[in-house]
């Protein structure tokens, strides 16, 4: 958001399960309440349905691990970073 991008290359697909779970968690309520089906039946099916996104839809975690674009080194032993005379 503060560099002005909006998609993030590498990035973006981690929002993908909870913008479509905020979306679907919005929209299954009002469209089973339009079509006249009671409330104690259509906030279980809604928290369902919200839970399957969060859980199945994000990346795997393979792929959560290489979301950032950046490299970890490992660090130098002590021995390596003084020279012996």
């Amino acid at each position: 958001m503060f560099t002005g991008r909006l998609i993030i290359p590498g990035f973006d697909r981690v929002f993908i399960a909870p913008v479509a779970a905020v979306i679907i968690g919005a929209m299954i309520p009002l469209a089973l309440a339009a079509m006249g089906v009671d409330r104690h039946v259509s906030l279980p099916l809604a928290i369902g349905a919200v839970l399957w996104v969060l859980l199945s839809w994000g990346p795997p975690l393979a792929e959560w691990r290489l979301t950032g674009h950046h490299r970890l080194i490992p660090p130098r032993s002590a021995a390596a970073q003084y020279v012996k005379p």
